[in-house]
């Protein structure tokens, strides 16, 4: 259905392509829209400048495309929980290594410090030495790419009204299911 409101914003309402947003969970469904797009607007020629994909996608070409300067490595899901055990092992917490990477993944999605810090009173300094690890060896995890777009958009105001500008449309698949990170 997104594809659909995305081609009558084109053709009906005369919106340029590159002022609609189109958001959704998977990489999978970013492509089939992408290809949904092109069969029923084969006159786009250029797709390139879209603004079609993932939360993390999208945040990240928008990091690189504003903050060239800050862009840093992404680690992934098995560097991110060697990191965490890592920590978890210097640190001699007793927290077993998945509570660990889970509260510090559910925190970094906007749930409430005191909510996913609930299960163990180390977690505050579980997740500062790990935002610490991450600093020091300049790298972001797959969390920090929503968090560091928000922060630029927080405390850019030009770039955030230069983006409102330029962004006309923003349609967002499964919307229900977005967490307060992605809102």
């Amino acid at each position: 259905l997104l594809t659909h409101r995305w081609a009558w914003l084109i053709r009906e309402s005369g919106i340029g392509p590159g002022a609609i947003m189109a958001v959704t969970f998977t990489n999978r469904a970013a492509s089939e829209m992408l290809r949904r797009i092109r069969d029923m607007l084969p006159e786009i020629s250029d797709m390139k400048g879209l603004w079609i994909g993932t939360f993390h996608g999208l945040a990240m070409d928008m990091l690189r495309k504003y903050r060239p300067e800050e862009e840093r490595p992404v680690i992934d899901e098995v560097e991110t929980r060697s990191l965490v055990q890592e920590i978890l092992h210097e640190g001699q917490y007793r927290v077993r290594l998945g509570d660990a990477s889970n509260a510090i993944a559910r925190a970094k999605s906007g749930v409430p410090l005191r909510e996913a810090f609930k299960d163990s009173p180390e977690m505050g300094s579980i997740l500062r030495d790990y935002q610490n690890r991450l600093r020091v060896l300049r790298v972001r995890d797959y969390d920090d790419i929503l968090l560091d777009t928000a922060a630029l958009l927080e405390s850019d105001t030009r770039l955030l009204q230069k983006i409102r500008e330029e962004i006309l449309h923003l349609l967002v698949d499964e919307f229900q299911d977005v967490n307060a990170v992605q809102y």
